[in-house]
């Protein structure tokens, strides 16, 4: 074990407020093992056991000459007496699970209580050698602790890069601990990083190259208050500040094709970079289309150390196709957050590990009580955000911008399909003299063939509504996404990434055995969650396993991790009417919408060169023109199912919205005069303020 050469570590400074309380801390859950066919275990309770085997959907435990002793779809193993459990020759406290998981996979799992998972966890590469660099180690810890206390559940095997090298922080066992490790432990014991009484995610990697990135920049996800990034580290700590590499496109092209989908790499663009430098947004042209990446996505798709990208040169073959690429950066892996090299280099300056944490983490407390209610943000008077809500067809957009007129407002778009630019007959889009006369935002921001999550719909138009705000101006935000309009009102989960491996497993299943057998899996393992999605809500279905596979916790719980929008008053306006009206609304509008010109307007987007199957011909209206185009419907049929379509997502609107808390209904189309009548009233009573045009 690696010892202080001046007798022991310094006994921590003390922290000002109380420990955080752990008791109610479920116990960690490492994923071991996966897909395995056999693997030794030694100490178990089970007498004579020597052998776990995963044969025809069950596991086996069997002696050691492999004679079968139990047999079912999972076990629970406890350690011996004075012993440990043995997996693989490799020792681990606590519990090990066995059992088959939905998808048919063997699994082993290590259960272990917080405390005892970070003995195995903490960077042990970095154990000081001497007492001035023990510092380091306590931050290093109390954010281990604090990731695994904020991210319970989830597959710790991944350690705590979301980035899959897992060179230092993966659970290594009990035969990783080290002694000046453990003394960190115990004298940091019970305290987490927190900002705004809630336990921080905190990220950290081996190196940042001398800056810390913006946890927005690098993950293209919501961003985080303390991970603001530009945090500076010592250059010179960095083993990997500067790098160089000629990569063949042979060694990235599989992870190029699952990334970007362009096929055979023609040109490399760089469209954007943050203000350090690092490359933020690439746009990827190849033989089969071009796509625009960001963020992760550009070192994924290149197999770059880093997007800290200073020189990108590429070489090309006699037919014009990218063959290497000649690229120079700075860093390694994401850099957000804490950097473990800078970190022990402001150790050893005398910094200590309260100091450094409020360094990378802006912001946050230290031992702050996570038991109680959170911290009530209370808004100012007059910080007003109306939302305008209801299903397609049923006036919305006229209501907003009469209001807008009326109240000195700003149009924010909530409608995914009207974010798509060029594609304008179909979505029903504001014309352009409304968009002249009243400021509109989120309109026209993608090209057709890119992807848009609500994660990001919520960082944009939370930026949006704000700059309305401090230009004195309320925002409207209108449309009938409801999804989009949780995410910007109540945020977003920070769930994991999508696994493409789990959602073609679930696929095939779902293909053999139908989608009701998912759903029923589903209602099994996350009730809640199956309760609020329909049966032939496929997409939910899939994410919804999906998350449960990965985590090994139901979706329902995650999204209870939100961060609601603050300091703004809320009112929710819907607009209502009568099922017969709506339908005779609708069955218009789809009428009018073809005798324009759609079907022209999807040929021309397909001359341009986009995909019949790209993400924005998925909107209703399209995916029948395209069929119309191939042959496969009549523009009559096309017509008449797009209006049953449509009526049926109205019918999925309202049932959304009907589960919305706290909104006005109003009664009737929003052209007609009494609604913009029944709103003013509304945002007068509610929150004093008054028309420009009324008494």
């Amino acid at each position: 074990m690696v010892r202080s050469t001046s007798g022991g570590p310094p006994s921590p400074p003390s922290v000002a407020s109380r420990p955080v309380k752990l008791d109610e801390a479920p116990p960690i859950r490492v994923l071991l093992k996966a897909n395995f066919g056999s693997v030794p275990v030694e100490g178990s309770d089970v007498d004579s056991l020597r052998l776990l085997q995963a044969i025809g959907g069950k596991i086996r435990l069997a002696d050691g000459k492999g004679r079968v002793l139990r047999s079912g779809s999972g076990f629970r193993l406890q350690a011996r007496k004075g012993r440990l459990l043995k997996l693989d020759g490799v020792a681990y406290e606590g519990v090990l699970e066995v059992f088959v998981n939905p998808l048919g996979s063997s699994v082993i799992v290590n259960e272990l209580s917080l405390e005892t998972y970070l003995k195995g966890v903490v960077p042990n590469e970095l154990s000081p050698k001497g007492s001035s660099q023990f510092e380091a180690l306590k931050a290093l810890t109390i954010a281990a602790r604090t990731f695994a206390f904020s991210a319970l559940g989830q597959n710790a095997s991944r350690g705590f890069d979301l980035y899959t090298d897992t060179r230092s922080q993966v659970y290594r066992g009990a035969g990783s601990e080290r002694l000046l490790s453990n003394q960190a432990i115990e004298q940091t014991r019970g305290t987490l990083a927190t900002y705004r009484n809630q336990a921080i995610v905190a990220f950290y990697s081996s190196t940042c190259g001398g800056v810390t990135a913006d946890y927005q920049e690098a993950f293209q996800r919501p961003g985080i208050p303390y991970l603001k990034g530009g945090a500076q580290c010592p250059d010179h700590a960095s083993p990997y500040s500067s790098w160089e590499e000629l990569i063949p496109v042979s060694r990235f092209q599989r992870d190029l094709d699952r990334v970007a989908g362009v096929g055979r790499l023609k040109k490399l663009e760089s469209l954007q970079k943050s203000r350090w430098g690092r490359t933020v947004e690439m746009r990827f042209v190849g033989d089969q289309g071009e796509k625009v990446l960001r963020g992760l996505a550009i070192r994924s798709a290149l197999g770059l150390r880093s997007t800290w990208i200073s020189g990108l040169e590429a070489h090309y073959d006699s037919s014009g196709y990218i063959t290497e690429i000649h690229a120079t950066g700075r860093g390694w892996g994401h850099g957000v957050g804490l950097c473990q090299t800078g970190t022990v280099e402001l150790s050893k300056q005398g910094w200590s590990y309260e100091k450094i944490l409020k360094h990378y983490y802006t912001g946050i407390t230290l031992g702050s009580s996570l038991v109680g209610p959170p911290v009530q943000q209370v808004p100012d008077k007059g910080k007003l955000l109306v939302a305008i809500l209801g299903p397609t067809s049923s006036g919305k957009s006229r209501l907003a911008f009469t209001a807008a007129q009326a109240l000195n407002g700003e149009i924010v778009n909530c409608d995914s399909q009207q974010m798509y630019r060029l594609l304008e007959i179909g979505t029903a889009k504001p014309t352009l003299k409304q968009r002249g006369e009243i400021p509109h935002h989120l309109y026209d921001l993608l090209d057709p063939d890119q992807y848009f999550s609500a994660g990001r719909y919520m960082v944009e138009a939370r930026k949006v509504c704000q700059e309305i705000r401090e230009g004195g101006k309320i925002p409207f935000v209108v449309g009938g996404t409801g999804l989009y309009l949780r995410a910007l009102l109540e945020g977003v989960f920070e769930g994991p990434g999508r696994s493409q491996e789990i959602r073609e497993r679930l696929k095939r299943i779902g293909e053999g055995k139908g989608f009701d057998y998912l759903y029923r899996l589903l209602e099994r393992r996350d009730p809640a969650a199956a309760a609020r999605i329909q049966p032939g809500d496929k997409v939910r279905i899939l994410r919804g396993l999906e998350i449960y596979l990965l985590t090994g916790r139901p979706i329902s719980q995650l999204q209870q991790q939100r961060d609601p929008l603050k300091h703004l008053l809320i009112l929710k306006i819907g607009l209502r009417l009568p099922r017969p009206i709506l339908y005779d609304r609708i069955n218009g509008r789809v009428g009018e919408m073809f005798r324009s010109g759609l079907i022209e307007e999807v040929q021309q987007l397909l001359a341009k060169g986009y995909r019949s199957d790209c993400k924005g011909f998925q909107a209703l209206g399209y995916r029948h023109v395209v069929a119309v185009l191939a042959g496969e419907l009549s523009q009559e049929e096309a017509i008449e199912k797009t209006r049953i379509e449509t009526r049926r997502y109205a019918k999925r609107q309202m049932t959304w919205f009907r589960r919305e808390k706290e909104v006005h209904w109003i009664e009737g189309p929003g052209e007609d005069a009494p609604a913009l009548e029944s709103l003013l009233k509304l945002v007068e009573k509610h929150h004093g303020i008054r028309s420009r045009h009324r008494p």
